[in-house]
């Protein structure tokens, strides 16, 4: 019996601490960090997804994201996985604990350098990790390039177990040099401590440092090398809730023990996705930004990531415009330049350049035109509907993809018109039908007025146009030939006119008096 519950208690107590550490981590984390604003409103972040176990959560699609900016829900474009691995700090927190001896004579601390050993020494692969050691006995290598150098570093470290008091100044000292800046951007950040149990004082900086561990998202397993009575013992609590805050979790190794592979703490870390979505901010100031995994249960960033803006309309300035404009008329009546050249700058003050939905242009407070598509920054201003002197006032707007709209100041122009002096032949050019048709007229006139005058044209006598009361006439007499028609240009006014006059011919006529003449007495 006593047999079978010496066989049973590691078990149990390892099962204990399992349980205890799996409850901690619950369902799973999600974490947003290093968000890049700098290409507003496009928004670049990086992003970790674990599963409950703690381990990285890989093929997620756009769809599978959840992103909530200022509880407004945005569509993630892109989602790219990559490899950058994890910047990973060994800190060693020696004490009593780590001299005890197994019943082989081989101390927990050379147990545990065994299992380091086995890790740095085996299938290494690509070497992507940024490596650290750390003690408490002011002996430590920083940022090597492959688990081999790290081993080395490990090798020549003579821990002193019993002259040393554990504490926590490893620790403080393994979270600064995970928060320091890493090779690569994106890379996972971790500690692995292995430590004896540390006085009861030192713990009240556990607080503290756990938040500065999620500042940074540094991940933090913990060996804790001591007595199997330590599982139910105030120490491996707040230990244990200290690891499972980070994502890690808390190991007890009594010496008999198998201890996790260390591995199984970096490649999680060496893992991101890195997404990025459109803003809809319109506003300027602090947003909070939100991540969940569509379809399950919210879990939200550890604490609420805040995305500090600021953001302005768009501003457009005038290049050069004119201050006058004269349009001038020449001999054909065509008034010059039907269009004047506008050009613009738009600035964005806040920073953040991007596209532009229009610019619309504005001439006394009406629009004229109006830029929906590339190049958004000149105007072809048509001037031709103006044809009279006057002052305009000219101004832009401008609206930007998020809405937001800002114009120009207004700007005045004066209109100036320059008639062409009046001159006959430009007259003649604008009346050309009507010229046509007076010329003909009195040219017409002026060759009856010729014929009148050279005799070749007599008014016919009274009656001599109708028909004689006797059939017949005097065989000597010609008959008189008909008046000749006048061409059509002559007009039809002189038409009837004319016919009372008739050719003259060689024999005299005989024109009888309307009328006798008598002095006046």
């Amino acid at each position: 019996m006593k047999t079978f519950l010496r066989s049973a208690i590691p078990v149990l107590l390892a099962l204990l601490i399992g349980v205890f550490t799996a409850d901690a981590q619950g369902a799973g984390r999600l974490i947003l960090f290093d968000v890049d604003s700098s290409a507003f409103p496009r928004i670049t972040a990086r992003l970790r997804a674990f599963d409950p176990q703690g381990a990285f959560r890989h093929d997620l699609a756009p769809a599978d994201i959840r992103l909530l900016e200022d509880e407004r829900t945005v569509a993630v474009e892109s989602l790219n996985e990559q490899r950058v691995g994890t910047q990973f700090v060994l800190a060693i927190n020696s004490g009593a604990s780590f001299a005890i001896r197994d019943s082989r004579g081989v101390t927990r601390y050379e147990r545990a350098l065994q299992a380091l050993t086995d890790w740095m020494t085996g299938n290494v692969g690509e070497e992507v990790d940024d490596l650290s050691l750390t003690t408490n006995q002011n002996y430590e290598e920083l940022h090597l390039a492959s688990r081999q150098e790290l081993h080395s570093a490990l090798q020549a470290f003579a821990p002193n177990p019993e002259a040393t008091v554990p504490g926590l100044d490893a620790l403080t000292r393994a979270l600064a040099i995970a928060a320091e800046p890493t090779p690569r951007q994106g890379m996972g950040r971790s500690v692995l401590l292995i430590t004896a149990p540390p006085n009861q004082a030192s713990l009240a900086a556990l607080p503290s440092l756990s938040a500065l561990a999620e500042q940074n998202h540094i991940r933090i397993s913990i060996w804790l090398i001591g007595s199997r009575v330590l599982a139910q013992s105030e120490t491996i609590t707040q230990l244990s809730n200290f690891a499972a805050q980070s994502g890690g979790e808390l190991f007890l190794f009594s010496g008999e023990e198998e201890l996790p592979p260390v591995d199984a703490y970096l490649e999680p870390l060496r893992y991101l996705y890195e997404l990025t979505y459109t803003s809809r901010i319109n506003t300027g100031g602090e947003h909070l930004l939100f991540a969940s995994l569509a379809g399950e249960p919210e879990v939200a960033i550890p604490s609420p990531l805040t995305l500090s803006l600021e953001v302005q309309p768009p501003n457009p300035i005038f290049v050069s415009p004119p201050l006058e404009i004269t349009r001038q008329e020449d001999d054909e009546g065509v008034f010059s330049p039907d269009v004047i050249p506008l050009e613009l700058i738009i600035e964005f003050a806040d920073g953040h350049p991007r596209d532009l939905t229009r610019t619309t242009l504005y001439v006394n407070g009406q629009a004229v035109a109006q830029n929906t598509a590339p190049p958004f920054d000149r105007f072809a201003w048509d001037v031709s509907n103006f044809l009279n002197e006057g002052e305009l006032t000219l101004r832009v707007e401008a609206e930007d993809s998020l809405g937001l709209k800002s114009s120009t100041i207004e700007h005045r122009v004066r209109l100036h018109i320059q008639r062409a002096p009046v001159r006959l032949s430009r007259v003649l050019r604008q009346n050309l039908p009507l010229a046509i048709g007076v010329a003909l007229a009195v040219a017409g006139s002026l060759t009856l007025l010729i014929l009148l005058l050279s005799g070749r044209l007599l008014p016919a006598p009274r009656g001599a146009l109708t028909k004689p009361e006797s059939s017949t006439a005097s065989s000597s007499e010609e008959k008189a030939p008909p008046p000749p028609s006048l061409p059509r240009r002559a007009g039809r006014q002189f038409a009837r006119w004319a016919t009372r006059f008739t050719r003259r011919t060689t024999s005299p006529v005989q024109i009888e008096a309307a009328a006798l003449l008598e002095p006046l007495h």
